[in-house]
């Protein structure tokens, strides 16, 4: 649940699709993306 939340959020913000595969995690009310 929370986890698809972070990603909601995070592409909220993006003004392009990203080319590779993307990993967000939920974190202090808002999302982390892990590298």
């Amino acid at each position: 649940r929370l986890g698809t939340e972070a990603a909601l959020k995070y592409f909220e913000t993006l003004t392009e699709l990203p080319d590779e595969p993307i990993t967000v995690e939920w974190v202090d009310g808002g999302f982390k993306v892990i590298e």
